[in-house]
């Protein structure tokens, strides 16, 4: 029953078939269950019990197989199968020839990814997985020759790119887009690039999985790429050589959001060519790429989509709150380390709100590791500072910033995850808001939109609340005055304001909340700015003229 389980036989290893209660690393953990009754126990478990990952829109899909069609009809007779003919993450194969069945249904799916669980031995079933396998490959190499023979320079190809980007062919752009179901962050962005490109002319497509049990592949996107005969490819935190093995004579824009280890892989980074253009969101990751050998990357922050963040007639004044919209994740203790993160949070309290910048976590992580006697080698060090930098500065100036208000008397709210797992700010906390028109709408009515992050200011949030007739106020950076950082897109004090300390951060939002003409004339000419310069068809004009001088080069 859903309102408890019952274990009918004995379980097989149930957390290595549905990771239950534990954060799935790996997304593409399918399970098999052969032979229904002796593993009823796990559907109803995956089915009350879903596992718990991280990942956003993540799917376990599984495969029940029943040869024995007399012992089903008994189950039918005997039990409610109903909801679980209802999910379609499960997949039924019952009679004789069910193994057959569902190695036609694998080969007939290529997107969906092949289990690599069995709750239960088969024999039959172990061989029909190696034959499905061996197709796949099979198939994959296909997928690959195609794409590196349909985009060669030996077929002319690299001449038709160059007729397109010079214009000297009547057909429009064709770009390409690879996006993600499993990431809001690269989902969003691909699909305000692709209505600007749509805006300026150009004919698009998007290659995106349709539901969470699938996976891509190019043997089941590349027919379709080639058909398309793209001018240019554009990916959000991978680079050409991560999307199946696509040939360099494709130009491709990689735009960089994320400090990722795939992006540091020499491997990859070693099969950039003249036509792969990266870009950065901010100045010290562009800096740290070109260091690593990518052999062109430039700036290019977040935009804002103008038809979804615009101010909207009829609404109630905006109320003397301030909203703080952000996740927040509660970071966890190092294992190998134990007490090196709680250390170092406490030193950060002990020194207020203050930018942690580089060389101080580095004093941080450094005294941490003395003082509770820890020898740390060179490459663990470099994690465990991206931790601090990233998780433990996050988290401190998020809880710092909030509880500041809080103790000020300052009305808040805080939109996000987490924010009501934690006793002090669960009164504050308003949950989740849909991106688009929600987030908007609470862009508008709170008289103070917080931006706390401890890397980026020229972020597309600022930039949406800008659009959307909101009042930003900014944690300030040490990268806001570095050439092409906040400063030099948005006049700090007259578009965006920014604060450093508790003390100015608690005075700006009184005078936003009692100085009306103030905050309105800060909000038009922040919103003008963002129009002008800061919007995604900006962003996807400088994308191609970028790519044309590449190319035409």
């Amino acid at each position: 029953s859903r309102g408890g389980i019952t274990a009918l036989t004995a379980l097989p290893d149930i957390h290595q078939c549905f990771a239950l209660g534990t954060s799935v690393r790996k997304a593409d953990h399918w399970g098999v269950l052969f032979g229904t009754v002796r593993h009823l126990d796990v559907l109803l478990n995956a089915l009350v019990f879903p596992p718990q990952t991280n990942i956003p829109n993540w799917e376990e899909a599984v495969y029940v197989v029943e040869r024995d069609l007399s012992l089903f009809r008994q189950l039918l007779r005997s039990t409610d199968l109903v909801p679980f003919f209802r999910e379609e993450r499960i997949a039924w194969f019952v009679g004789e020839d069910a193994d057959a069945d569902l190695g036609a249904f694998a080969d007939a799916n290529p997107e969906c990814v092949l289990w690599d669980t069995l709750a239960g031995i088969d024999l039959r079933l172990m061989k029909a997985h190696k034959e499905i396998v061996v197709k796949r490959q099979t198939s994959y190499a296909r997928a690959i020759n195609h794409l590196e023979s349909s985009f060669a320079r030996a077929n002319g190809y690299d001449v038709q790119v160059r007729d397109h980007f010079a214009r000297r062919s009547t057909r429009p752009l064709h770009v390409a887009f690879f996006s993600s179901f499993f990431t809001r962050v690269v989902r969003y962005c691909i699909a305000d690039l692709r209505r600007a490109a749509e805006s300026l002319g150009m004919e698009t497509m998007e290659l995106i999985e349709r539901r969470g049990t699938e996976r891509l592949s190019p043997a089941t996107w590349g027919d379709k790429l080639v058909a398309f005969q793209p001018d240019m490819f554009v990916i959000v935190d991978r680079l050409r050589p991560h999307i199946g093995n696509l040939p360099p004579t494709l130009p491709t824009v990689s735009w960089i959001q994320d400090e990722l280890p795939w992006l540091d892989d020499p491997a990859f980074i070693s099969q950039l060519g003249p036509w792969d253009l990266a870009y950065s969101i901010a100045t010290p990751l562009m800096e740290g790429y070109r260091k690593k050998g990518y052999p062109r990357v430039e700036l290019l922050h977040m935009g804002a989509n103008p038809t979804l963040y615009a101010p909207t007639d009829g609404l109630p004044p905006p109320t003397d709150e301030v909203a703080l919209i952000t996740n927040l994740a509660t970071p966890g203790e190092s294992r190998a380390y134990p007490g090196l993160f709680a250390w170092i949070l406490a030193r950060m309290e002990e020194r207020g709100l203050g930018r942690t910048d580089r060389a101080y976590a580095e004093q941080l992580l450094g005294d941490a590791a003395r003082a509770l006697g820890y020898t740390i080698a060179d490459e663990e060090f470099g994690r465990l500072l991206y931790v601090v930098r990233m998780d433990l500065e996050i988290y401190f100036d998020r809880t710092q910033t909030a509880s500041a208000l809080i103790r000020a008397g300052v009305p808040i709210v805080l939109y996000g995850h987490g924010w009501g797992d934690v006793a002090e700010f669960r009164p504050y906390a308003r949950g989740t808001v849909a991106q688009g028109h929600d987030l908007c709408r609470v862009y508008q009515r709170h008289k103070v939109v917080l931006h706390v992050n401890a890397l980026l200011n020229m972020h597309q949030r600022v930039l949406e609340c800008l659009a959307s007739g909101g009042f930003v106020l900014a944690r300030s950076s040490p990268t806001d005055h570095l050439s092409g950082e906040l400063a030099s897109c948005l006049e700090i004090g007259a578009e965006v304001v920014t604060y450093s300390t508790a003390e100015e951060l608690i005075e700006t939002v009184r005078r936003a909340f009692a100085d009306e003409p103030w905050r309105q004339g800060i909000i038009r000419a922040g919103r003008r700015r963002v129009l002008a310069e800061h919007t995604y068809k900006n962003r996807m004009q400088r994308m191609v003229d970028d790519l044309a001088g590449m190319v035409l080069a």
